[in-house]
């Protein structure tokens, strides 16, 4: 779903409505449904991706409470920067 398609344009208000309507405490669980539903719309690759940068950060956030070492926030970091990096399949070139 591109930023400037009707599509999305449907999508944004929606999405708007549903989070300021839920109670307070649902509100970020809404957040993750939001996006998830978002990023389903670029395929499933992209849905993976994402569940699987967000499985990594909890598990580094994890390690990184209980430990307090600085190597588990530089490995965390370094891997999510990795798949910045090398994330995307058909880079293309400016």
């Amino acid at each position: 779903m591109n930023f400037n398609s009707l599509l999305f344009i449907g999508y944004a208000p929606l999405a708007i409505l549903l989070y300021y309507a839920v109670p307070e405490v649902l509100k970020t669980f809404a957040l993750l449904v939001i996006s998830l539903v978002f990023y389903a719309f670029f395929g499933p690759a992209m849905l993976a991706g994402l569940i699987a940068v967000w499985a990594w950060t909890a598990l580094s956030a994890q390690v990184i409470h209980r430990t307090r070492h600085n190597w588990a926030s530089v490995l965390g970091i370094g891997v999510l920067a990795a798949a910045l990096i090398f994330g995307r399949k058909n880079k293309r070139k400016l």
